[in-house]
């Protein structure tokens, strides 16, 4: 189905995107569709329905995400996530895990790394307090586990 295969290259290029920590085009990304999450239950039975509505989500998850810069924020939450989007846990954990391969804690720590890495190179400078508090890390201990781990 062409709608998957364009869901596909949009996530290769976001997930390559994020990994060189540079900004993609608002014009490249999908549009999400607001389908209420009980109409995905009627659904089930169309397992490539499925695939596109958690792909989307998945864009949409990762655009709000980025765009929004909430990633700065030590306590942004999943549930925050859920919050913004008006979608359930269940929903957002499905396309985090199925389409990105990933869980939120991944998925935010790469962005809060990718910001990091912004900072550096922009100011060589900069402590990593500094660091820290502004791409919002709880503590210096998960910065650094982050940071090396990446």
């Amino acid at each position: 189905f062409p709608v998957t295969i364009l869901a596909m290259k949009i996530l290769y290029r976001m997930n390559l995107e994020i990994a060189n920590s540079t900004p993609l085009p608002q014009e490249s990304m999908l549009t999400f569709d607001e389908q209420p999450a009980d109409q995905l239950e009627e659904d089930d039975e169309q397992p490539d329905d499925k695939g596109i509505y958690l792909s989307n989500l998945y864009v949409e998850i990762v655009r709000r995400i980025g765009s929004g810069k909430l990633y700065l924020d030590p306590m942004f939450s999943q549930q925050n996530l859920c919050d913004n989007m008006k979608r359930s846990q269940r929903y957002i954990s499905l396309a985090l895990s199925e389409v990105g391969k990933t869980s939120f804690p991944n998925l935010v720590n790469n962005f809060r790394i990718n910001e990091a890495r912004r900072l550096i190179a922009d100011n060589p400078n900069i402590t990593v307090i500094e660091i820290m508090e502004k791409t919002g890390f709880g503590s210096r201990q998960s910065f650094n586990r982050n940071f090396k781990t990446t």
